[in-house]
């Protein structure tokens, strides 16, 4: 892990009552903590479980804030995909390359 960086955070922000220790943000924290950074999670109540469409996203609003959406069809919340297990697995590391790479080319260059 590299040396913490002064003014290098990332806010960490669990959806669907979920807590920032599933895959998809544990990963997310390691990218931060191993760029110098530190991760702030947010705290999140248990809620119901949530399905594999969000009724309210809104795919070109989300592209005309920024280009950096990473979508995933057949997905749930957690990144899970119908199949096989390696199916998710694969996924998971198709999004945290994408966190990766966000982080060196645009937050941290």
């Amino acid at each position: 892990m590299q040396q913490s960086r002064p003014g290098r955070s990332a806010i960490l922000a669990p959806g669907g009552g979920s807590s920032a220790d599933v895959p998809l943000l544990m990963y997310a924290r390691l990218a931060v903590q191993r760029r110098g950074g530190q991760a702030h999670p947010i705290l999140q109540r248990a809620a119901g479980p949530c399905g594999t469409a969000d009724q309210f996203w809104d795919r070109q609003a989300a592209r005309a804030i920024t280009p950096h959406v990473v979508e995933i069809d057949g997905a749930d919340h957690g990144m899970l995909v119908p199949g096989r297990l390696a199916a998710s697995a694969a996924v998971l590391g198709h999004v945290i390359t994408a966190v990766e790479d966000f982080l060196d080319r645009v937050v941290w260059p």
